[in-house]
């Protein structure tokens, strides 16, 4: 009988299968963000089928008023796709070039699910807060116990610059953990939770914060340092209270400082950048993986230099990097660590004009000005463009649309909510 009810529930009309397919996808996503890249592409496209089902459900009416004010968000995709499609001016060879405009194709998931998806209740969003806290910390505890198993080896690994082994690649799997370590701070400065519920959030938060050090993805600290730091100034500025914001900061240096003499991932690592450099200063950094970044910038600078205006074409980029390589003399087995330079190496400074337009688009979107929270996410990322080509995986390019829709909606329910409070006053 409850099987009967449930299926009812969920799967007799098309309405209920559109709430129950988007909720659905949302999970599914939000465990892949700490498991696995297939099931993030999989609840991304279980998100839009079911947005896309209910736009043909709306009204014109409905419809239009969608639309209102979203113009910022289509020219934001818009530009985005438009970077990509000018990096094949000039290519010989297609093959990457394709590749990049799949995934950004993936972009237009963007305003479909933000525009065209069901209404979420507040409860909704609280439960999948919960549900990554969740998730993170059963994964964390995972991978903290797969190197407890293979301490010596791995440690050892990591003395050469390889990672701690993790479901999905390092660099994401590190910056998803730190956005929900953030998300579980901001939570408890806004105190969306009851009081029950935060000593319980603040005990997972605490748990993620020593697995973000433990971990030693230096992405991961760059988020979660820089995102805390504003989330101490935000909280001053909300409450007036300066003493918890200082003893904040304070207890921030001294774990960063400490955690290099008691956590031994922390520390290879740190000695492992400091060699690296050494390394590469030397000019004997060819076997490194910190010094093998730097060269892949000298190398995409000096062919951006080369061709200005119109890049290499991304179908080319490749085997361009590795014939500029050879007549500088460094290694070129990898693509620009920096998302605008090799946005401007594949297509010049017009796709680079574009790549921005669409990004700085997004930023003035009435949803993220309005978002203390939104516009702190998306800055985070923005920050990791500078260290890592983001947009240029499908994780990168989907972990983003995911986030970024689910914080606007998020806070569209917040708006919609204190607009009733008012009109019932």
């Amino acid at each position: 009988m409850k099987l009967q009810t449930f299926v009812q529930n969920n799967f007799g009309s098309l309405p209920n299968l559109v709430k129950w397919g988007l909720n659905s996808g949302i999970y599914i996503t939000l465990a892949g963000l700490f498991t696995s890249r297939f099931a993030i592409a999989l609840g991304m496209i279980v998100m839009g089928a079911s947005s896309l089902l209910n736009l043909f459900l709306l009204n014109k009416n409905q419809i239009m008023e969608r639309l209102r004010g979203s113009r910022l968000l289509f020219i934001c995709v818009i530009f985005l796709f438009i970077s990509v499609l000018t990096s094949f001016y000039g290519s010989e060879e297609t093959g990457f070039a394709w590749v990049r405009f799949k995934l950004y194709a993936a972009f237009f998931l963007l305003p479909l699910i933000f525009l065209f998806s069901p209404a979420l209740s507040k409860v909704h969003f609280k439960n999948y807060l919960l549900y990554a806290l969740c998730g993170a910390i059963i994964s964390t505890s995972l991978v903290m116990l797969g190197l407890a198993q293979d301490f010596t080896k791995i440690t050892a690994s990591m003395g050469m610059g390889q990672p701690i082994p993790t479901p999905i690649p390092h660099i994401r799997y590190g910056m998803f953990v730190s956005f929900t370590f953030l998300a579980a701070a901001f939570a408890l400065i806004e105190s969306y939770f009851d009081i029950k519920y935060r000593k319980w959030i603040a005990a997972g938060a605490l748990y993620l914060l020593g697995a973000i050090l433990i971990l030693s993805v230096r992405t991961a600290w760059l988020v979660t340092f820089s995102g805390l730091m504003i989330l101490i100034v935000y909280f001053v500025f909300k409450y007036k209270r300066i003493l918890p914001a200082i003893i904040a900061v304070i207890i921030a240096f001294v774990l960063a400082v400490g955690s290099y003499f008691v956590i031994p991932s922390f520390e290879n690592k740190v000695d492992y950048m400091l060699y690296d450099w050494s390394q590469y200063r030397s000019g004997q950094g060819e076997q490194y993986s910190d010094s093998e970044r730097a060269y892949s910038l000298r190398n995409g600078c000096s062919l951006w230099q080369q061709n200005i205006m119109w890049g290499v074409g991304s179908g080319d980029l490749h085997q361009s990097l590795e014939e500029n390589g050879k007549v500088i003399h460094v290694p070129a087995n990898q693509i620009p660590h920096n998302q605008f330079l090799l946005t401007a190496v594949c297509g010049g400074l017009v796709s680079l004009v574009f790549f921005l337009i669409g990004f700085l688009s997004l930023m003035r979107f009435p949803g993220v000005r309005r978002s203390f929270a939104v516009t702190l996410l998306i800055s985070l990322y923005l920050l990791t463009l500078f260290f890592e080509p983001t947009f240029e995986t499908s994780i990168g390019v989907l972990s983003f649309v995911f986030i970024v829709t689910l914080s606007l909606k998020a806070e569209k329910e917040i708006d919609l909510i204190a607009s009733a409070r008012k009109i019932n006053k």
